[in-house]
């Protein structure tokens, strides 16, 4: 980790951000900033908030951490996923092929197993290569785009935006 926080460091971001929703957590994370920069913590030490963000913040002296994800319902809609069958509405709609013409799950399946031998960094450097990239973007391009319910082009507003 000290090795990634290094390298981390030599890039010297200006601000740091992290994925938690940016409207309920964004007041919350800086809470717990100050409380990590007083010594006084009490949060899950095992996140990436907790081993890179905080610790990357204090090395830079930023004041602030910052919030940058938004749940789905932030695109315009939000359908009753418990009782929706992707699967059929795509089926439906044409799209169930088209959608699930690559195993998406299968490599990050087996990005997920690097963990376990790749350190941090190297683990990090691999998901970070144009290849691999390009393959993720293709999710969104082929998989998620699909997504939605009825009126609502949940999947085509998350790409979009």
């Amino acid at each position: 980790m000290k090795e990634l926080l290094d390298c981390l460091e030599k890039f010297n971001p200006t601000k740091i951000m992290v994925e938690v929703n940016r409207i309920e957590s964004d007041s919350l994370l800086n809470v717990q900033y100050a409380s990590y920069l007083a010594g006084k913590d009490s949060f899950d030490h095992s996140s990436e908030i907790y081993q890179i963000a905080f610790p990357l913040a204090k090395r830079l002296s930023h004041p602030k951490i910052y919030a940058s994800d938004a749940h789905a319902y932030w695109f315009g809609a939000d359908p009753d996923w418990e009782n929706f069958d992707e699967n059929a509405y795509l089926k439906e709609r044409g799209q169930f092929e088209k959608s699930n013409r690559y195993d998406y799950d299968r490599v990050y399946r087996m990005e997920d197993s690097l963990k376990s031998v790749l350190t941090i960094l190297q683990y990090l450097e691999l998901l970070n290569t144009s290849e691999a990239q390009r393959y993720n973007h293709q999710t969104y391009l082929n998989e998620t785009v699909l997504s939605g319910a009825g009126d609502n082009y949940i999947g085509a507003e998350a790409v979009a935006r």
